[in-house]
């Protein structure tokens, strides 16, 4: 279990990369804002949040949504809410992972360590079926900082041309709604989006700039 406290600009970077490919993705998951004391508590072997609310419908938080990035080469949580008692089950290619809700209605799987690649479907199964498209495996980075993390493309220097050459679908932003809270969260509004000269304004520029390195240089994450 992890305990960080922040009190400015918070985000993640994921970065997809393929050692002598051109293949590459970055993540940027941002802009939680907390109090001077709050703490944002992490249990990194199982989720980023813990689970939400349970309903009789299986459930994903919204981090877990079409388009996002796993870590690869490690166990990678997937996880939920579901009716107690109910039986759900995760399917990615070949490994098929089952789980029961328990007396709150929470499950987790963890997959079994994967190759950077894709994209993928993941299936969650159980009363009603979840089918998350477009994943990508890779790298996860983890960026905080105050105002200048917060900085967006838009503003950074050179910025027409940056924008206009920014055409990179394996990119990934999941952008977490700016929101102050003195307690942790168990879920968060966001959704995961492809870097395109479109949406690549509103990104870290930091985030998007060390992402880029990364892949110009290929370098192995």
């Amino acid at each position: 279990m992890l305990c960080l406290t922040f009190n400015h600009y918070f985000s993640f970077l994921a970065l997809h990369f393929v050692r002598g490919q051109a293949l590459w993705r970055r993540t940027v998951c941002r802009q939680i804002f907390y109090n001077s004391v709050t703490i944002l508590t992490f249990s990194l072997s199982l989720s980023l949040f813990t689970a939400l609310h349970a309903d009789a419908d299986v459930k994903l938080p919204t981090v877990i949504s079409d388009n996002m990035v796993l870590q690869q080469g490690m166990e990678v949580p997937i996880w939920g809410t579901a009716e107690s008692g109910e039986q759900v089950t995760v399917t990615l290619g070949e490994q098929k992972l089952n789980s029961i809700a328990d007396s709150e209605g929470r499950w987790i799987i963890k997959l079994e360590p994967l190759d950077a690649g894709g994209p993928y479907e993941i299936t969650v199964a159980g009363k009603n079926t979840i089918i998350l498209h477009n994943v990508l495996v890779g790298e996860v980075w983890v960026c905080s900082g105050q105002s200048n993390m917060q900085w967006p493309v838009s503003m950074a220097a050179n910025a027409e041309q940056e924008i206009a050459e920014s055409d990179y679908p394996t990119v990934r932003l999941f952008t977490v709604k700016r929101t102050v809270s003195d307690q942790p969260q168990k879920d968060t509004e966001g959704s995961w989006v492809a870097c395109s000269p479109e949406t690549v304004k509103s990104f870290s520029a930091v985030g998007y700039f060390f992402g880029q390195y990364l892949a110009v240089y290929e370098v192995n994450c």
